[in-house]
C-alpha cells in the first residue's frame, strides 16, 4: 500500500507477532501546529537551492543598498532595499502565513495524531484513520533542532515535534536510526528538549 500523508485506513497487521515484538513498542503523540508547519517550511525553503539563491541574493542587494546610500542615486538604494525585503523579510512572513492558513483549513491537523513505532512498521493513527509505513517505505529521516522528519517519498513526509516526545524521545530517535540506517539518517536531535 501507498502511505499518503499518514493517513488512509488499512487493515492492522500486527498478527502473529511475538510479545517480545509487542514490548518494543513507543507510542507517541502528537499534534501539529502552525509554529510546527512554519518550521518544517522554513527548512524546506532555506536547505533548498532556491532558498540558498534567496539568502545569496538578499545579502547582495544589503550590500549594494549600502553602497548606493553613498555612490548612486537614491531610486537604485529603494530597489535594493525592496529587493531585500523580499528576499530576507518577507519570504519568512509569507511561509509563516502559509503554514498558518493551511494548519487551519486542513482537518487533519485539527486532531492528535499517534505514532506507534514498532520492530516492523510504523503505524500512524488519528481518530478512526490509520495506516501503516513498512520501515523500508522510508526514503529518508532527518532530525532537525526542533523537529523528526520521516519521509517516505520525495516530499511525503510525517512530522513528529521533538518537544512532543516526552521521555520517549530518545528511544523514536533510536528506533528511526536503527531500521532507516541503510537509506539517509541526518541530525541527532540534540537541539532543544
Amino acid at each position: 500500500m501507498k502511505f499518503r500523508n499518514g493517513y488512509g485506513t488499512i487493515e492492522q497487521k500486527s498478527l502473529g507477532r511475538t510479545e517480545n515484538e509487542m514490548a518494543r513498542e513507543i507510542k507517541v503523540s502528537v499534534e501539529i501546529t502552525a509554529k510546527d508547519m512554519f518550521r518544517f517550511m522554513m527548512y524546506h525553503q532555506y536547505t533548498s537551492m532556491t532558498g540558498i539563491i534567496y539568502i545569496i541574493i538578499g545579502m547582495m542587494s544589503l550590500g549594494m543598498m549600502f553602497y548606493a546610500m553613498f555612490n548612486m542615486t537614491a531610486l537604485y538604494t529603494v530597489v535594493m532595499a525592496l529587493v531585500f525585503f523580499m528576499c530576507i523579510i518577507y519570504q519568512p512572513i509569507g511561509l509563516y502565513l502559509k503554514a498558518a492558513q493551511q494548519v487551519k483549513n486542513n482537518e487533519a491537523f485539527s486532531r492528535p495524531i499517534t505514532y506507534t513505532f514498532r520492530d516492523w512498521d510504523i503505524e500512524v493513527r488519528q481518530g478512526d484513520s490509520h495506516g501503516e509505513l513498512p520501515w523500508d517505505e522510508i526514503t529518508k529521516a532527518i532530525v532537525t533542532k526542533d523537529m523528526l522528519l520521516i519521509y517516505n517519498g520525495k516530499v511525503r513526509a510525517n512530522l513528529l515535534p521533538l518537544s512532543q516526545l516526552g521521555e520517549d524521545r530518545d528511544a523514536v530517535l533510536a528506533r528511526v536510526q536503527e531500521k532507516v540506517k541503510n537509506r539517509r539518517v541526518r541530525g541527532t536531535g540534540k537541539g532543544r528538549k
